[in-house]
């Protein structure tokens, strides 16, 4: 019985294990039969180990291993068997061999007694061919490894069991390995990986169609040390959340590696159409985690890099939503596995909202953020939109500290007016980013604001006073009142709640409380027949879903005081279109229709929506209806209305047939 250990590189671990084998054989027997209890090599473990062999010709080799360990894989009961052996004075054959684990390989190896060199030729289908040669020159051992066309997927064995699983690929290199006496071990390798395919069960990693460039020089004494470079050519990859396309990419890089840290201490990544990248740092193989990293990057294209390494880790919040562009430069720093640094400078930037909400142009940024304490940064726009509103250019500095940003003050240009924004904060946490500000809109002519959202012309102006607002996990509510300035009168909209911000569904809740509109104002923007006076109007229990009212409890009624009251035919026929009834008997219409407007004493109307049916009432019941519009003075006329249920889709036809102009239809 022979026990055996030894210490060989890992690329040759398979010649040497023969060679081992052969040389321990006595050339005097006839048949032989060696068993081996056990043989260890770096990183490889060989147990129950039987050789039988017959030296008197052109006989079979068998070898039978019991168990092998490599990297995390195991194997039981492999078997080499070469139909024909020849064993001489000077050389050792074996011809036509198979292994049972690789039957599709057909195996050659040749041992030159005299010189030490071992030559072993792997052969399978499509020209596949793998040529190891394992010789001494001097002190110096020396091995050759030679692939052409290699099926990749039969190495899938020396990649970490948690990996995604290769499923195709192929191999042309050469790689070269040499111990000198010392046990300094140097390598050299290039070659070219081809139709590279991978993928895990959870669908989270994959890669298809990969091809790539390699060349590697180094030497291990303690530990590896070298330089190398990676030319992607082409090929996709996924590895969640990111995902990268045909893009051509090179990375050139020095480094060392002990067998669980990888320390890059000189590396350039260049990725076309986004820049130029350097980078130094420390990454831990074992766990995959980053411990250290610094990168820089000049003449960045601020879109493309966005798009690649940040959109993807914002999806479903609103930077998720934008698309930017612009050149910039910038840098990043990890230590100890958390961003302890963040650098951008942009150049003539902007910033799309691909919702059409937001666009910025013409951005000049200083952002440094520090992970330790407070930063000062500073944005500038020249120009850009909120929704359908022009923005005219703006500045402002930015308080950065570790859990976000705040803004002072902004003052935001709009048409005529100004967005006053004050206490503006962006802050991170184990809940998610929260976000808070107030606001304030001085006076902007409605006029100009409606023509330039595309809304009836609206006259008078709108200013507001927006307290507290602030937005986390979706929710937006306010702390406090929102007061407006519209139609002459003022609008307080009280407990506002919007949730699903961002995102395609929002749901939102109020209470509306509007007083002393003019009602000229009100009835001219939206084409209806004029009424001269003043309502109040009281909106509770209000939910709108994405803008379409789905409950609200509303009632208008004409404001207390003393003012004109008058209202046209026209408005009381678009009235009495809208409240399905009729403005007077058939005997006051005939000679009452030669007035074009009637003194009013008082208007009321009050409905509940609930589901996609309006329930109305009015001032008082009358002749089987309710009192919309009381008459008072002289010439007078009633409008009283007789549906008191309408379909709310109908009565939103009926304003769109009012606002066109057409011809009211009473049913």
């Amino acid at each position: 019985m022979l026990h055996a250990k030894c210490r060989v590189p890992s690329l040759v671990r398979v010649p040497l294990v023969l060679f081992t084998i052969l040389c321990a054989i006595p050339l005097r027997a006839q048949t032989l039969e060696l068993r081996l209890d056990r043989l260890d090599a770096p990183g490889v473990l060989l147990k129950g180990l039987t050789a039988r062999v017959s030296l008197s010709g052109r006989q079979p080799l068998q070898l039978h291993i019991r168990e092998v360990r490599a990297s995390s894989r195991r194997w039981e009961n492999l078997s080499l068997r070469c139909a024909a052996t020849h064993i001489g004075t000077d050389v050792i054959t074996c011809d036509d061999g198979y292994l049972d684990a690789l039957p599709w390989l057909t195996v050659q190896f040749r041992y030159h007694l005299r010189e030490g060199a071992l030559e072993l030729v792997l052969a399978g289908r499509s020209g596949e061919r793998w040529r190891v040669k394992h010789f001494t020159r001097g002190a110096t051992r020396l091995a050759e490894i030679e692939v052409s066309n290699g099926d990749l997927t039969s190495l899938a064995f020396l990649l970490p069991a948690a990996w995604p699983r290769l499923t195709a690929g192929r191999l042309d290199a050469h790689i070269r390995l040499s111990r000198d006496e010392r046990g300094r071990l140097d390598l050299a390798a290039s070659g070219r990986m081809r139709e590279v395919a991978f993928g895990d069960a959870a669908g989270l990693h994959a890669g298809e169609g990969i091809e790539m460039g390699f060349s590697l020089n180094g030497r291990r004494e303690s530990a590896w040390r070298g330089a190398g470079e990676l030319v992607w050519e082409r090929g996709e990859l996924f590895w969640s959340p990111f995902y990268l396309g045909q893009q051509r990419r090179r990375l050139l890089f020095r480094g060392a590696y002990d067998g669980r840290w990888l320390d890059l201490s000189d590396a350039h990544l260049t990725l076309e159409g986004i820049g130029d990248f350097l980078a130094s740092g420390r990454w831990d193989m074992g766990t995959r985690r980053i411990q250290k990293l610094r990168l820089t990057s000049d003449g960045l294209a601020i879109g493309p890099a966005y798009d690649l390494l940040v959109r993807p880790l914002l999806a479903g919040s609103v930077g998720g939503a934008l698309s930017l562009a612009g050149r910039g430069r910038g840098g990043m720093e990890i230590d100890d596995g958390r961003v302890v640094r963040v650098d951008l400078d942009v150049e003539n930037g902007a910033i799309f909202d691909d919702r059409g909400m937001l666009a910025l142009e013409g951005i000049d940024a200083h952002l440094p953020w520090r992970a330790h304490g407070p930063s000062q940064g500073r944005f500038a726009v020249r120009g850009g939109r909120l929704r359908a509103l022009p923005l005219k250019s703006f500045a402002t500095d930015v308080r950065l500290d570790p859990e976000g940003a705040a803004v002072d003050r902004l003052d935001l240009p709009v048409l005529d007016g100004s967005l006053q924004l004050a206490n503006l904060s962006l802050r991170g946490g184990t809940a998610g980013w929260e976000a808070a500000g107030e606001a304030s809109l001085r006076p902007v002519s409605m006029e100009s604001l409606s023509t330039a959202l595309g809304w009836p012309r609206m006259h008078g102006s709108l200013s507001a006073v927006i307290p507290r607002v602030s937005w986390r996990s979706g929710l937006l509510s306010v702390d406090g009142a929102l007061l407006f300035r519209i139609f002459d009168g003022t609008a307080v909209v009280k407990d506002l709640r919007v949730e699903g911000l961002p995102g395609p569904v929002t749901r939102s809740e109020a209470e509306v409380d509007m007083r002393g509109l003019d009602l000229d104002l009100l009835t001219r923007t939206f084409s209806f027949g004029r009424i001269e006076g003043r309502v109040d109007v009281v909106v509770r229990d209000l939910l709108v879903e994405n803008g379409r009212p789905l409950r609200f409890s509303a009632s208008v009624a004409s404001s207390p005081g003393d003012y004109p009251r008058r209202i046209s035919q026209r408005a009381v026929d678009d009235i009495a279109a809208l409240g399905g009834g009729s403005a007077s008997a058939a005997l006051q219409k005939s000679f009452l229709r030669l007035f074009e407007d009637f003194r009013y004493r008082r208007i009321g109307l009050a409905g509940r929506l609930e589901r996609n049916v309006l329930t109305l009432s009015g001032l008082a019941a009358r002749d089987g209806g309710f009192l919309i519009v009381e008459g008072g003075g002289i010439p007078a006329l009633s409008v009283i209305g007789y549906n008191r249920q309408v379909d709310w889709n109908e009565l939103v036809k009926r304003l769109a047939r009012i606002r066109q102009g057409a011809a009211p239809v009473v049913k």
